[in-house]
């Protein structure tokens, strides 16, 4: 029908369809580009959205390199407690740009509207009833950011470095967004954050990090722990400098 009438010079309804959902929510630089030839094969709006917001260079993970993994991803706060450090990636074409490097975690800003999560939903429902649809960009970038936010305090941190965008007001509904957003979702194994999800868990299973992730979630996690450890690490320093007076004193009387 678009096509019948259409005016000359007029954009393609895949086209007109990219420009609306661009203004809907940050999913990157949508590639415009594969829609300057003739495309006929678009079965739905969702999948318009879909193959425009994906990357085009996947490299399907072999088996022999893909390692599963029994255990859940730490939340944001207990990377950040193992020594993990935050940061927005300043420049990316796909809001699944994430990356790994030396315990710094880039990941792309995203703003939480009031639509992000029907559109997030509908396009996740598109990747789990279509069978052709892979890798599932959306299913595992929502499994990634429900495993890294499980609560308020994630939110505050993802927010503070300015990853999150919180446009809703409320951090606690941050939290139910994601955290609703993969029910009834299937897992596949080749999941597209495999990789960081290996060296996240070799980061987090060295001693030091262990140990510093024990101490910071035990001793800095409240403030009444802080406010103990401050007066104790006081204390110590106001009995030493006590000490070495009193050993200069002697030392003083002994001449």
């Amino acid at each position: 029908m678009h096509d019948l009438t259409k005016q000359d010079g007029e954009l393609t309804l895949e086209q007109l369809a990219i420009t609306l959902f661009s203004h809907v929510v940050n999913l990157g630089n949508m590639n415009l580009v594969i829609f300057d030839i003739d495309r006929g094969d678009m079965k739905h709006l969702l999948e318009v959205v879909h193959v425009v917001s994906c990357p085009m260079n996947f490299k399907k993970l072999s088996n022999d390199n893909y390692t599963k993994w029994n255990k859940v991803m730490p939340n944001a706060t207990e990377l950040s407690e193992a020594g993990v450090s935050f940061a927005k990636v300043n420049h990316t074409t796909s809001l699944f740009d994430i990356k790994w490097q030396d315990g710094l975690m880039r990941i792309p800003s995203l703003d939480v509207v009031d639509s992000m999560e029907t559109l997030l939903r509908n396009l996740i429902a598109y990747e789990q009833q279509s069978s052709d649809v892979h890798p599932t960009y959306f299913s595992d970038y929502a499994t990634f950011m429900n495993h890294l936010i499980t609560s308020e305090k994630d939110v505050k941190l993802l927010r503070r470095n300015g990853i999150i965008e919180n446009w809703i007001g409320d951090d606690k509904e941050v939290v139910n967004i994601f955290n609703k957003m993969r029910n009834g979702g299937r897992s596949y194994s080749n999941f597209y954050y495999n990789n960081i999800y290996i060296k996240v868990f070799i980061h987090c299973e060295k001693t030091w990090n262990k140990i510093r992730a024990n101490v910071m979630h035990n001793y800095f996690s409240k403030s009444w722990a802080r406010a103990s450890v401050a007066a104790g690490i006081m204390l110590f320093i106001l009995t030493t400098i006590q000490t070495i007076l009193a050993i200069i004193s002697a030392f003083k009387s002994n001449k």
